[in-house]
């Protein structure tokens, strides 16, 4: 069964290729829609191993929760900016801030 990839999202990806900085698109289930070659350069791991998995798959139930958690924060104010690891294919963790 593939995902859902809205038709939005093939209108943007051109651009979030562009960017400067890593792009992960989820869809409101945390399932992986896109992420975009910084992002796969960002963690060392191909596109082909993060799409289609669930967000929280790459990460800790600790970390999971604290990441969730900050997201309803977000949600609730309209804005929560915060800081997370994204998991590396090598194991290690990168610091990255979610704005």
């Amino acid at each position: 069964m593939g995902i859902h990839r809205p038709e939005w999202l093939e209108q943007v990806e051109g651009v979030l290729e562009t960017l400067n900085e890593g792009v992960i698109v989820s869809d409101e289930d945390a399932r992986i829609l896109s992420v975009n070659s910084r992002f796969e350069g960002m963690i060392g791991m191909p596109r082909a191993e993060i799409v289609g998995k669930e967000a929280y798959h790459f990460y800790t139930p600790e970390e999971a929760d604290v990441i969730a958690r900050e997201k309803a924060r977000g949600m609730r104010q309209g804005h929560n900016p915060f800081e997370f690891v994204l998991p590396k294919k090598d194991g290690s963790r990168l610091l990255v801030c979610c704005d």
